[in-house]
Formats: C-alpha cells, structure tokens, sequence
C-alpha cells in the first residue's frame, strides 16, 4: 500500500483533477506539442525521434503509477468514509434502542401512575365513608349521652 504525506496529496490531487479533467488526446498533444516546439527551436536535437519516443515512454510511466496512487488514496478515502457512516448508522441504531426503552418505560410509569391514582381514589373514598361512619356513630353516642342525661 502506498503512504503518502498531505502535501504529496495535494500535489497528486492537482495532478490528478488535470489529468482527469483533460482528455487523454490533449494531453499527448500538448506533450507532442511541446516536443515539436523544442525541436523546431534547436533546444532539442532528435533527428531519429527516440528521444520523443523516450519522452512518451516516460511520460505514460509518470501516469500509470499515478493512476495507481490515486486509486489507492481513493480506496482508502473511501473506506474510512464507509467506516465512518457505518459507525454513525450503529450509533443512530443504539440511540433508537434507548429511546424505544425509555418510551417502553414512560408507557409503564404511565399505566403504574394511573393504577396508583385509582388506588388513591378507592382509599379517599374509603377514608370519606369510614368518616361519614364515625360522625354518624359520635352522633349516635351524643344522642345516647342526651337520653341518658334525661333519663337521670
């Protein structure tokens, strides 16, 4: 696997973005171009053309091996990208667990509250008639005490 640095990254993703923005015929032209150029200039002296032959030899060597880098950082850009996403889509998994939980949970509390509530209100209605029982027998006792005080 290929290591590469950020600033090498950069670079490749320059060269990358024109030799992948420019189609592959412009490119050999503009190398062929180039070469016609230094020629016809005297820069270069290549009357057997092996040197242009050479020139495109390396230049097609050059691009390969890019190619080849490219499509190594892609991969590994595009694997973490997926681990990343597979890690979010666990972690929207786990929170939908815990929110099912704490609504399977609050439904609960509900139906407990409401159990307790009508517990409640059995025993507010039990204390009021066990009340209204002991007004009416200390009713009865005072009538008693009366008869009783009329009596003697």
């Amino acid at each position: 696997m290929f290591t590469t640095s950020e600033r090498e990254e950069r670079w490749l993703a320059a060269f990358s973005k024109w030799f992948g923005g420019v189609p592959g015929f412009k490119q050999q032209t503009l190398v062929i171009a180039l070469w016609t150029i230094s020629i016809l200039t005297g820069i270069v002296h290549d009357p057997g053309m092996l040197h242009f032959l050479i020139v495109l030899t390396i230049y097609s060597a050059i691009t390969q091996p890019m190619l080849a880098i490219g499509s190594a950082i892609a991969t590994r850009l595009t694997a973490a990208q997926s681990k990343r996403l597979e890690e979010q889509s666990e972690k929207i998994e786990q929170q939908s667990e815990r929110t099912e939980r704490l609504v399977e949970s609050s439904i609960h509390m509900q139906e407990a509250m409401r159990d307790m509530m009508a517990v409640l209100i059995q025993s507010v209605s039990r204390t009021e008639q066990l009340t209204d029982d002991i007004s009416d027998d200390i009713d009865a006792i005072r009538e008693n005490i009366k008869e009783d005080e009329h009596v003697t």
